[in-house]
């Protein structure tokens, strides 16, 4: 009897099992594939498979009918224009899991936002005066923005023209305007005056009349300070009923400007802290860019961290008489404001943006974030929700000198 040569007798035996293992797999995808090739598809799409470019939508969101439960749901990629082909799978009726696919068109038909008021003044010679004029578009970073019919810019007159704003998509904004082209001044020597001027009244609110109207109890009455404010005296202002006070970091000069601590921060918010005034913060940016709105977070949150800092830490942009020269798009402008206030929260401070109220209903993204709106005037009519609103620009405080915004704050 021959002896068994087991080393030889594994070898035929794994190679039988994977030749199993192949042919089951084989015959498995096969089995399969007939499945699939004969599975009940079902499926309505809608009638216009379009959506605008950066647009909150998912797979299903295009889909009217269907004879089964799609796999992964998952958001499509609107950043780009243009048609994608959106592929997905889903498990029909009969539990067989189908590929399918459509095509969705990226659109851009938003127009571009112009702002200027019906008459505008320029001097002789003064060619690029339109550039002061705010413009913007969603999508594109510099839209084509120009005064549309005849003016001389170098001959004195009145003009009627349109102020356009014109992005790639070709949709464009129109605003008629009067157009004033004037001589500069000549300079004027100041003659010395032995009269004595007459004080000019300044209106004003006074925070106690302010609190009588708004405080209750689901909110609190404070102010916000800067250098503008000069020397505070906080143990007057604590006495005067202020509630809580968001005091300037710092901020940029310009453009690409390295961030600058207020002058008075340090005095501010030792000052409040000692007489146990809640304390929030504001940083007055120009960024351009993410990486700047960032660092610009974290040099912040340096600035504070010694200190008692309890209420939100704000975001505030606001360069908007001179946007065309930063090369934003508004998506672009919003994601700025994200990435400090995620940084923000990072750090462990609680993120707020800034901004007005045409402004916040025009450009800013303001879905689940803390909302200071500024807004001067007894009632506002701003639909979405705030946490903070700046009621007014010109308060009356005890232990202030000048005037002060104050705000309120909603618990």
């Amino acid at each position: 009897m021959k002896k068994i040569n087991m080393k030889r007798l594994l070898i035929v035996v794994i190679g039988i099992s994977i030749l199993l293992i192949v042919l089951i797999g084989g015959f498995a995808k096969l089995i399969n594939y007939y499945r699939v090739k004969n599975a009940k598809v079902y499926i309505v799409l809608s009638d216009t498979l379009k959506t605008e470019v950066y647009s909150d939508v998912h797979i299903g969101d295009f889909i009217e009918e269907i004879n089964g439960d799609i796999i992964d749901d998952k958001k499509i990629d609107t950043t780009r224009l243009g048609k994608q082909k959106i592929e997905f799978s889903y498990i029909n009726e009969d539990n067989v899991k189908v590929p399918y696919s459509y095509t969705l068109d990226v659109v851009d038909e938003t127009k571009p936002i112009i702002s200027t008021y019906s008459k505008v003044e320029a001097y002789v010679g003064e060619s690029e005066f339109y550039k002061d004029i705010f413009c913007g578009d969603n999508f594109d970073s510099h839209p084509k923005c120009y005064i549309d019919g005849d003016y001389d810019i170098n001959k004195a007159g009145e003009y009627e023209v349109k102020f356009k704003g014109e992005d790639t998509s070709g949709n464009v904004s129109t605003q008629k305007i009067t157009l004033t082209v004037k001589e500069k001044p000549k300079p004027v020597k100041e003659k010395k005056s032995k009269k004595k001027k007459e004080k000019v009244k300044v209106e004003s609110n006074d925070f106690k009349d302010i609190v009588k109207k708004y405080k209750k109890d689901d909110t609190k009455v404070g102010i916000d300070v800067s250098k503008w404010q000069g020397d505070i005296n906080y143990k007057k202002v604590k006495k005067a009923g202020v509630e809580f006070v968001i005091i300037k970091v710092g901020g940029q000069v310009e453009k690409e400007g390295s961030p600058i601590l207020d002058p008075k921060f340090k005095d501010n918010i030792k000052g409040f802290n000692k007489v146990n005034i809640p304390v929030g913060v504001y940083f007055y940016s120009h960024a351009t860019t993410k990486l700047e709105a960032a660092r610009q977070a974290k040099w912040v949150a340096k600035k504070i961290r010694k200190y008692d800092v309890d209420l939100p830490v704000a975001f505030d942009w606001e360069n908007w008489d001179k946007y065309q020269s930063y090369n934003l798009s508004f998506h672009k402008l919003n994601s700025i404001a994200d990435e400090f206030m995620t940084t923000i929260k990072n750090e462990g401070y609680k993120p707020m943006l800034y901004g007005s109220k045409s402004y916040l209903e025009t450009i800013w993204d303001t879905e689940k974030k803390n909302v200071w709106l500024a807004h001067y005037t007894k009632e506002t009519d701003y639909s979405d929700s705030y946490m903070l609103w700046q009621r007014c620009e010109n308060g009356k405080v005890k232990g202030i000198k000048t005037l002060v915004d104050i705000d309120i704050l909603y618990k």
